[in-house]
Protein backbone atom coordinates (compact mmCIF):
# COMPACT_ATOMS: atom_id res chain seq x y z
CA UNK A 1 0.00 0.00 0.00
CA UNK A 2 2.99 2.33 0.10
CA UNK A 3 2.19 5.45 -1.86
CA UNK A 4 -1.47 4.49 -2.28
CA UNK A 5 -4.42 6.42 -0.93
CA UNK A 6 -7.35 4.88 0.87
CA UNK A 7 -8.65 4.10 4.29
CA UNK A 8 -9.21 1.14 6.54
CA UNK A 9 -10.54 0.15 9.93
CA UNK A 10 -8.36 -1.02 12.78
CA UNK A 11 -10.10 -2.70 15.70
CA UNK A 12 -8.09 -2.76 18.90
CA UNK A 13 -8.74 -4.18 22.33
CA UNK A 14 -7.89 -1.92 25.29
CA UNK A 15 -4.54 -3.63 25.88
CA UNK A 16 -3.55 -2.85 22.28
CA UNK A 17 -4.02 0.92 22.56
CA UNK A 18 -0.30 1.47 22.97
CA UNK A 19 0.12 0.24 19.37
CA UNK A 20 -1.26 3.59 18.26
CA UNK A 21 2.03 5.21 19.30
CA UNK A 22 3.76 3.26 16.55
CA UNK A 23 1.50 4.79 13.89
CA UNK A 24 1.43 8.38 15.14
CA UNK A 25 2.19 9.68 11.66
CA UNK A 26 -1.11 8.31 10.31
CA UNK A 27 -4.44 10.15 10.58
CA UNK A 28 -6.29 7.91 13.02
CA UNK A 29 -9.87 8.69 13.98
CA UNK A 30 -10.91 7.19 17.32
CA UNK A 31 -14.42 5.77 17.59
CA UNK A 32 -15.99 4.09 20.59
CA UNK A 33 -18.63 1.40 20.29
CA UNK A 34 -20.90 -0.03 22.93
CA UNK A 35 -21.00 -3.78 23.41
CA UNK A 36 -23.76 -5.39 21.38
CA UNK A 37 -24.96 -8.65 22.94
CA UNK A 38 -26.34 -9.88 19.60
CA UNK A 39 -22.93 -9.48 17.98
CA UNK A 40 -21.25 -11.17 20.96
CA UNK A 41 -23.65 -14.13 20.72
CA UNK A 42 -23.10 -14.44 16.95
CA UNK A 43 -19.32 -14.38 17.46
CA UNK A 44 -19.55 -17.04 20.19
CA UNK A 45 -21.71 -19.22 17.93
CA UNK A 46 -19.21 -18.83 15.10
CA UNK A 47 -16.35 -19.74 17.43
CA UNK A 48 -18.15 -22.95 18.44
CA UNK A 49 -18.23 -23.99 14.77
CA UNK A 50 -14.45 -23.75 14.35
CA UNK A 51 -12.66 -27.07 14.04
CA UNK A 52 -10.84 -27.74 17.36
CA UNK A 53 -7.50 -28.26 15.59
CA UNK A 54 -7.87 -24.91 13.79
CA UNK A 55 -8.84 -23.25 17.08
CA UNK A 56 -5.77 -24.68 18.81
CA UNK A 57 -3.52 -23.44 16.00
CA UNK A 58 -5.10 -20.00 16.20
CA UNK A 59 -4.61 -19.85 19.97
CA UNK A 60 -0.98 -20.93 19.61
CA UNK A 61 -0.40 -18.18 17.03
CA UNK A 62 -2.14 -15.64 19.31
CA UNK A 63 0.11 -16.55 22.26
CA UNK A 64 3.24 -16.49 20.14
CA UNK A 65 2.43 -13.13 18.59
CA UNK A 66 1.44 -11.31 21.77
CA UNK A 67 4.24 -12.88 23.79
CA UNK A 68 6.70 -11.27 21.38
CA UNK A 69 4.95 -7.88 21.09
CA UNK A 70 6.73 -5.03 22.75
CA UNK A 71 3.65 -2.83 22.69
CA UNK A 72 1.44 -5.30 24.58
CA UNK A 73 3.86 -5.90 27.49
CA UNK A 74 1.52 -8.24 29.26
CA UNK A 75 2.49 -10.80 31.90
CA UNK A 76 2.16 -14.33 30.56
CA UNK A 77 -0.58 -15.42 33.05
CA UNK A 78 -2.69 -12.42 31.99
CA UNK A 79 -2.07 -13.22 28.32
CA UNK A 80 -3.25 -16.79 28.78
CA UNK A 81 -6.41 -15.59 30.60
CA UNK A 82 -7.44 -13.47 27.63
Amino acid sequence: RAGKSGEGMLLLTPHEDSFLRTIRDLPVKHLQFERDDNVAMAAAEGARRVDPKTGAQCYQAFLGYYNGCNFARMPKPQLVQM
